[in-house]
């Protein structure tokens, strides 16, 4: 059906808001990365082991950790150290250029998911998802740190977008295998960052088994896992994927509760309290909203659930740091506002039915 005046007008609103909020996310986030000092920089408990195991490598010395007294363990993965190594290697001030690139992450991660939601549910999706990261106030200042936290979030939302497009190529009858793959390599990256990734895999299989076309599923889900074996293999082969230890039954419900608290995350982060609420309370009212608009697409829901998901299961029993959720936020800002875009009516302007990932093409 054509757009008449209004909604083509309403768009157009909406596609020049966009552009604006992207710019002003990569703005924001490259000035707070310009501004920061090493010592800010590295004030989390996990940032002196990063930079130590980045400035070995770089020295020709391997990945080498020196885990801190307190907070949580040592990284397992080469991928952070081995970002942290480059800059070393390249720049004058590492830490400055390791900051920045971290900016061009989160301002991708920003595009990442309007893409996602545009493809899900239309234009005024895209525009409250991007609202809902551009101004989460951890989602900005966490660039400016010395954690792995925001290129996961890039990796992550790659690995849920790379899904969705599977899920509208297979729908639409179209090629899907390379969307498979493609999401395959994005969470092979986002395992050498972290390696609870690796544990989507598993979750997303049992999906496609349950699934009520499981073998198209289970193929498309056979591709991205052989894709992220093959390029995890260099590594884990020879040292594994370091799954940490576990933790006593009497503290898993507290550790939930941590790691989805609106509580201020870290003494060491210099961000107000009331950071926390505006951080997480709107996007998970608004995902809750989302799960309801989208209940008949279950496809798609597993796509966005999956991470946040496993990211719950597996911190219920190995260590981590609360900030770990913000690498799952993006796709729960997807799932928001694309539920708030159905409740204000707005819900799939412009966007072609087939195309809709998760929907069967008519």
């Amino acid at each position: 059906m054509a757009e008449t005046p209004d909604r083509a007008a309403s768009n157009r609103s909406a596609r020049l808001l966009l552009v604006a909020l992207l710019a002003l996310g990569l703005v924001v986030r490259v000035a707070l990365g310009y501004m920061m000092g090493e010592r800010q920089a590295a004030r989390l408990p996990e940032s002196a082991d990063y930079l130590a195991a980045g400035r070995a490598i770089a020295g020709g010395r391997g990945l080498v950790h020196s885990a801190p007294e307190s907070g949580p363990a040592a990284p397992q993965m080469p991928g952070y150290p081995v970002l942290v190594a480059a800059a070393a290697r390249f720049f004058s001030l590492p830490v400055k250029a390791l900051l920045l690139f971290q900016a061009g992450c989160g301002a991708a991660t920003l595009g990442v998911a309007l893409w996602a939601a545009w493809r899900l549910a239309g234009v005024w999706a895209a525009l409250l998802t991007v609202v809902l990261l551009a101004f989460d106030p951890y989602q900005v200042y966490f660039v400016a740190l010395v954690t792995p936290v925001v290129p996961m979030g890039l990796a992550l939302a790659l690995a849920m977008a790379f899904g969705l497009e599977f899920l509208a190529a297979h729908a639409g009858g179209w090629r899907a295998w390379p969307w498979a793959a493609l999401a395959g390599t994005a969470l092979a990256a986002a395992t050498y960052l972290d390696p609870w990734a690796a544990r989507l895999v598993p979750l997303i299989g049992l999906a496609a088994l349950v699934s009520k076309d499981r073998k198209r599923f289970l193929a498309g889900w056979a591709v991205a896992a052989a894709v992220m074996a093959i390029l995890l293999a260099p590594w884990v082969l020879p040292h594994g994927l370091g799954a940490g230890s576990s933790a006593p039954v009497a503290e898993l419900f507290s550790r939930e509760a941590r790691l989805w608290s609106p509580a201020p995350m870290l003494d060491e982060v210099g961000v107000p309290p009331l950071a926390g609420y505006t951080s997480l309370l709107p996007t998970a009212a608004l995902a809750l909203v989302g799960l309801w608009a989208l209940r008949r697409r279950r496809a798609a829901l597993v796509w966005l659930l999956a991470a946040p998901v496993a990211l719950t299961l597996v911190r219920a029993v190995l260590p981590g740091a609360a900030h770990d959720r913000l690498a799952v936020m993006p796709a729960l800002a997807v799932l928001g506002g694309a539920g708030l875009a159905a409740v204000l009516g707005r819900a799939g302007d412009g966007v072609a039915p087939a195309s809709r990932a998760g929907e069967p093409k008519p």
